[in-house]
């Protein structure tokens, strides 16, 4: 079901930033986080069911803002969020009432003045190939033959391309050649790129395709009745995996961070692998060097036998 958000406030703000970043799911995101701040306002900050719409949300204040900073760390107001999220969140907040200043609905901007906590920084955790290698092979009981072979496509599929999780589920069937083993999909900022996937991919797509279902959707991935995968069905699907991989947390975006990290570690140049990831900077795309480096010293300081012997 699409989301549609009952207060009519965060409604207009979603279309508003739909119409100058045609991203839904950021649009989406925006609105429940701000549907999260409409809660606490309300003082109802775990009702998850309760979606508005929000008496205090166009009125309230700077306090109101610094108190709603302060609580997004607190345990009692919901899970304890990672920094990232917290910057969504409180990002999403500072949008809404500059827009309302700038849309004339109030006079002055409550949230020029919130700081945004600052980012950590953290090398990217990839997956090791082997227990990449025991993911592939992992199978989900009660699964029918198509969800198995369409879920082991998308597997390889990422694997290979390193794409992002918006980016598989948006693709068509008509942006893949398989001669030249590309696809073609739209990338962060709606910016258009293509991707190149290998020949385990290749067969893996094509003996899925033999079981798709014949529909009009163009969606290249689709359930089993035929409607578009969704953005949060692919992120259910890699925990279910995970969790009978028994391989620790993976992602989506695990996946394409484990897709540049090997892809360095066996030799390619840093700019083709830019390329491939869709970086605008190659200084992104630096941090799977560090990566490298961060696990070959790992190994190192594992296997060198001079510290480990007090007899020399």
């Amino acid at each position: 079901m699409p989301y549609v958000p009952a207060d009519r406030a965060i409604a207009d703000f979603m279309q508003y930033r739909l119409r100058r970043k045609p991203s839904l799911r950021t649009a989406e995101e925006y609105g429940r986080d701000l549907e999260h701040f409409g809660r606490f306002l309300a003082g109802r900050p775990n009702e998850l069911t309760f979606h508005g719409p929000f008496d205090g949300l166009v009125t309230a204040t700077r306090l109101d803002l610094m108190r709603y900073a302060d609580a997004l760390g607190d345990k009692r107001l919901a899970r304890k969020l990672t920094t990232a999220a917290v910057r969504r969140r409180l990002s999403a907040v500072k949008s809404f009432y500059k827009w309302l200043q700038k849309a004339d609905r109030r006079e002055d901007d409550p949230g020029a003045l919130i700081e945004l906590p600052p980012k950590e920084e953290s090398l990217p955790k990839p997956i090791d190939e082997d227990s990449l290698a025991e993911l592939m092979r992992t199978t989900i009981g009660g699964q029918g033959e198509f969800c198995r072979l369409r879920n082991r496509a998308i597997l390889e599929v990422l694997y290979a391309t390193g794409m992002r999780r918006a980016e598989l589920v948006g693709f068509n069937l008509e942006d893949v050649d398989f001669k030249a083993r590309t696809i073609s999909v739209i990338g962060k900022g709606r910016k258009p790129r293509t991707v190149i996937f290998n020949q385990s991919a290749k067969d893996a797509m094509q003996v899925y395709l033999a079981l798709r279902p014949r529909v009009d959707e163009h969606a290249f991935f689709v359930t089993e009745k035929g409607a578009r995968l969704s953005h949060s069905q692919v992120g259910k699907l890699f925990r279910q995996y995970a969790r009978i991989a028994q391989i620790g947390k993976v992602t989506a975006h695990k996946m394409r961070h484990s897709f540049a990290t090997h892809l360095i570690a066996h030799g390619a140049d840093l700019l083709s692998v830019q390329k491939l990831l869709g970086h605008s900077s190659v200084a992104t795309t630096e941090i799977y060097i560090e990566t490298t480096l961060h696990q070959a010293k790992q190994a190192y300081d594992a296997s060198h036998p001079r510290d480990k012997r007090d007899d020399i």
